[in-house]
């Protein structure tokens, strides 16, 4: 039986990188996540992988409104 894999491609947070990259390394309900969590610019890189962090926020309809998912390789 195949394993199924998620991918994570970006986040969506309002911090400044470097308060989001503590906060994907250590999570007080799950713990301390078992891979490497790096700031790369004003991205994170996690066991290699570029995970973009996007500050998109809109007043009428949240968070999502504005974000380009087509622009990511989703």
């Amino acid at each position: 039986m195949e394993e199924d894999v998620l991918e994570l491609v970006a986040v969506n947070d309002m911090m400044e990188p470097e308060n989001t990259a503590y906060l994907q390394r250590h999570d007080t309900a799950c713990g301390n996540l078992p891979v490497r969590v790096e700031l790369d610019g004003d991205n994170l890189r996690m066991d290699g992988y570029l995970v973009r962090i996007m500050s998109w926020y809109d007043n009428e309809w949240s968070y999502t409104r504005q974000m380009i998912w087509a622009a990511l390789p989703v």
